[in-house]
């Protein structure tokens, strides 16, 4: 799917590309409006028959793939988070125990053994 929009935008900026070359070359007047006129026309022409080929069925089928693959990520990233806050309790725990550690009233780990420096 990404490479038929590959194509599609290469070919519209060749187009582009080929319209202004023409509208360049083409001496002022009339015939530079008609000439602006038609290549108008051409990049239209261009821009909608390259979205006319394209199935819908096909988008339809990449979005419903990448919405998967979100939910998947989510879900992967949301084990990995659940799994670091069961070490870091853990780690929290193994320090009070060692009594490195201990809660504060504010429901926060605190060092026990902690001064601040303007109780010296």
């Amino acid at each position: 799917m990404m490479d038929a929009i590959r194509k599609y935008l290469i070919s519209l900026c060749a187009a582009a590309l080929l319209c202004a070359l023409v509208r360049a070359l083409v001496p002022g007047g009339r015939m530079k409006k008609l000439c602006s006129l038609l290549c108008g026309i051409f990049l239209m022409t261009a821009a909608l028959s390259g979205i006319s080929g394209w199935q819908l069925s096909d988008f339809a089928q990449e979005l419903s793939k990448m919405q998967v693959a979100a939910e998947q990520a989510r879900r992967e990233e949301a084990e990995q988070r659940e799994i670091q806050i069961r070490q870091l309790v853990r780690q929290n725990m193994l320090l009070e125990e060692q009594n490195l550690i201990q809660w504060s009233r504010y429901n926060s780990f605190y060092p026990r053994y902690y001064r601040h420096p303007y109780w010296w």
